[in-house]
């Protein structure tokens, strides 16, 4: 009976622990766990942090977040890996490009958890085994204007639309692991609801996961939100 039960519990903790391949991420700026309340009914369900506390991490991963600590080149790697993992994060990010031996040991330190590549283009490892690959470098999709506003033009002579889907296709030719494209906003431009909608759809069309990022405006607004407002 006892097996029994168990049994008619895995859907439940199944759901409840999503694979990467169902990782919707985004980059999340804020300490709080209050500000938590911001994803509620939200499809983001992994969360990049830079900056966090153990008790952030508590709350995330008791809502069914995936955590991510983010690490970057320099000072030792693998130390801040380890002290990330001493919080309870899910997982490691190393983004920027690491020697080969810092990125093995960090993979060597983190053991069972996930540590998920956000490299150069060219650096990537394609046809790698690992889950999720992912770049940093990536375009912004949609129709570019140049400092005086007036659009850029391909060798058409019709206006150049921007867009990843033709690197993202090439890399899912190598083999079945979920793209991550990380690439930020232009610094210094307030993004429209509608261009962030075009970032999501542009990697998605083609099979890969824009990770959510705010430009700095947007990010400043939504902190200062209370929390289960309007507007």
């Amino acid at each position: 009976m006892r097996w029994a039960a168990v049994l008619g519990l895995l859907p439940i903790l199944c759901a409840s622990t999503p694979a990467p391949a169902d990782w919707v991420p985004a980059r999340w700026q804020w300490a709080d766990t209050k500000s938590l309340d911001l994803l509620a009914d939200s499809p983001v369900n992994c969360l990049l942090l830079k900056d966090y506390s153990a008790d952030f991490v508590a709350a995330a991963n008791g809502r069914g977040f995936i955590t991510l600590a983010v690490l970057t080149p320099g000072g030792d790697v693998p130390a801040a890996a380890r002290k990330a993992l001493d919080a309870k994060v899910t997982g490691i990010v190393l983004e920027g490009d690491f020697p080969p031996d810092t990125a093995a040991s960090v993979r060597q330190t983190a053991g069972d958890a996930p540590v998920i590549e956000l490299t150069a283009r060219h650096r990537m490892a394609l046809g790698s085994a690992a889950p999720i690959a992912g770049t940093y470098q990536g375009v912004w999709p949609g129709i570019a204007a140049q400092d005086d506003g007036k659009q850029k033009a391909g060798p058409s002579g019709t206006a150049w639309i921007d867009t990843n889907t033709g690197f993202i296709r090439a890399v899912r030719a190598w083999g079945g692991a979920t793209l991550w494209i990380a690439n930020e906003p232009p610094r210094g431009t307030v993004i429209t609801g509608s261009h962030y909608l075009q970032a999501i759809a542009d990697a998605a069309i083609s099979g890969a996961r824009w990770v959510l990022a705010f430009d700095s405006d947007f990010a400043a607004r939504l902190g200062r939100r209370p929390i289960g407002g309007g507007g």
